[in-house]
């Protein structure tokens, strides 16, 4: 039986396909707040933020999940 993953917060809160650092920042206080764990999202963004329009794309957000760049829980 495969596990189901843990529920986490959204992080494209206005759903424009993209993240802009505000929502970067409430998502890493979400994260905190349900986990312990955080990321900085000045970080996040300069690191992945390719074309550096201030926006992480949902192409450029690829890499970061791959990277598991939030620190996230992994189902055991």
């Amino acid at each position: 039986m495969q596990s189901r993953p843990m529920h986490q917060p959204k992080v494209d809160n206005n759903q424009d396909q993209s993240f802009d650092l505000e929502e970067l920042e409430s998502f890493s206080k979400k994260i905190s707040e349900k986990q312990g764990t955080s990321f900085d999202a000045q970080e996040i963004m300069t690191k992945y933020d390719s074309n550096e329009d201030g926006l992480i794309s949902k192409t450029e957000s690829s890499s970061l999940k791959e990277d598991n760049a939030f620190n996230l829980e992994t189902p055991q």
